[in-house]
């Protein structure tokens, strides 16, 4: 911000019936609200609340004091105040003062001319908080010390304290505190029934109110009697085929009738060659914590980069969306409410009418160019682990081995594919608690 941007600032100020201004920088974290900090303050009777502050005797040798220009008769370093601006706040009369001394001719590096100004006016100037001699007793250290503050990072966390600078976009700031326990809507898209039913009624038999089931199937007949999927079949429904947007129109049906549930927080993709290989309790506790999606992306440059010409040509039949936009995923995702409201509220098929097999690409590149980036809004990585050893098409298993299955438990994927119905992935009880799946593991390794 230049003294042209704020002068403009301080003037909206004074046109309006607040008593006081606060400016915060985007870099300011705060360990709770801004309006539990703002409280905290609504009694002082200060002029001009800031950070940093100290006199110029206190530290001449600051590069600043240099900028400070001043109406010819006055020596500016006179009523010389230093501070760091990402945090203020100022009363009507600071802000007055402030915009009297630029009048006056008043010019110079913003942390050095604003509160110099306020200063030179005779006006109330305290700390919000460190160990300055502007710094009433009672707020030693309280908001923000040495290790959480700076000119420049990177900055320590401490609960409870201000930080400075920090990035607003890197998750390890994020304000978000942990959500109660989510609701995540189950959106089968299968072709007939699960290859492993019983790991999934187990599975969600241990989510009891924490799931929602949504099917859609596309032989119906070929379900049997009993299969949880029966009930599960959503009311849209369609004619799907490998490679078609059809596809990608079942999963959206399957995303609308589940936000029809004001309980759903999150929404998962899967297949009927998919079983968890996580407990629920793994993937519950990871969206409470962080309620972002996770999606694996990969952008046109990283597909062009490996050489895969025909993935590239796809993403280039991609029509009125910025290439800068266009993004690969995994088929299988998980998807908050948010996103899942995004990619299902506006309708983006004639963007895709031209693409094959848009399902591997319609998410990711609906959700960028909405602005929810990977790696920001995004966790961009698999939940679901494929075997990809060459060829067009992932590997299908019959016979889990050890190794195998260690691969899988080790990928930190939440599910995985492509188990045939006489595969014995179940065997290795990737899907249950550790103490459950410690104690069958070993009776059968006895009988072995």
């Amino acid at each position: 911000m230049n003294l042209k941007e704020f002068a403009s600032l301080l003037r909206d100020f004074l046109q309006s019936e607040v008593n006081h201004l606060w400016i915060i920088d985007n870099g300011v974290h705060f360990d709770g609200e801004i309006k539990t900090l703002e409280a905290a303050f609504a009694s002082s009777d200060s002029d001009m609340l800031a950070t940093a502050l100290r006199r110029y005797a206190e530290e001449p040798g600051w590069h600043w004091w240099s900028s400070l220009q001043a109406p010819k008769g006055e020596k500016p370093l006179s009523h010389g105040v230093a501070m760091l601006l990402p945090l203020i706040r100022l009363s009507r009369q600071a802000a007055e003062a402030v915009l009297k001394g630029f009048e006056e001719g008043w010019n110079g590096h913003l942390e050095a001319v604003i509160p110099t100004l306020v200063n030179r006016a005779g006006l109330k100037i305290e700390d919000i908080g460190g160990f300055g001699s502007f710094t009433p007793p009672d707020r030693i250290g309280r908001w923000y010390d040495d290790r959480t503050w700076h000119w420049e990072g990177p900055v320590s966390f401490v609960p409870g304290k201000l930080h400075y600078p920090v990035n607003p976009r890197d998750p390890v700031w994020s304000t978000d505190i942990p959500a109660p326990k989510p609701t995540i809507a189950f959106l089968f898209l299968t072709r007939g029934e699960m290859n492993h039913p019983g790991i999934w009624q187990e599975y969600l038999d241990v989510a009891g109110d924490h799931a929602r089931i949504y099917a859609h199937t596309k032989s119906l007949d070929s379900l049997p009697a009993g299969s949880f999927l029966l009930d599960a079949q959503i009311n849209e429904r369609m004619p799907t085929a490998w490679g078609a947007f059809s596809l990608v129109e079942a999963t959206l049906a399957m995303i609308r009738a589940a936000l029809e549930d004001p309980a759903v927080t999150h929404v998962a993709l899967v297949s009927e060659s998919c079983v968890p290989v996580r407990p629920f309790s793994s993937l519950a506790r990871s969206l409470r914590l962080d309620k972002r999606s996770r999606l694996a992306m990969r952008s046109l440059d990283q597909v062009r980069s490996w050489g895969n010409r025909e993935k590239a040509l796809r993403l280039e039949a991609l029509s009125g969306i910025p290439k800068d936009h266009a993004w690969f995923q995994d088929q299988w995702m998980c998807l908050n409410r948010r996103d899942a409201l995004i990619v299902s509220e506006k309708d983006w098929s004639p963007h895709f009418k031209d693409v094959w097999a848009a399902d591997e690409c319609f998410f990711s590149t609906v959700l960028s160019a909405s602005g929810r980036l990977p790696g920001e809004a995004i966790i961009n990585r698999p939940i679901t682990w494929t075997c990809w050893r060459g060829g067009a098409h992932p590997q299908e298993f019959h016979q889990v081995l050890p190794r195998i299955a260690a691969e899988i438990m080790e990928s930190g994927c939440y599910f995985a594919r492509k188990f045939t119905p006489g595969s014995n992935i179940g065997r290795w009880d990737l899907h249950r608690d550790s103490c459950e799946a410690a104690g069958a593991f070993h009776f059968e390794k006895q009988l072995s």
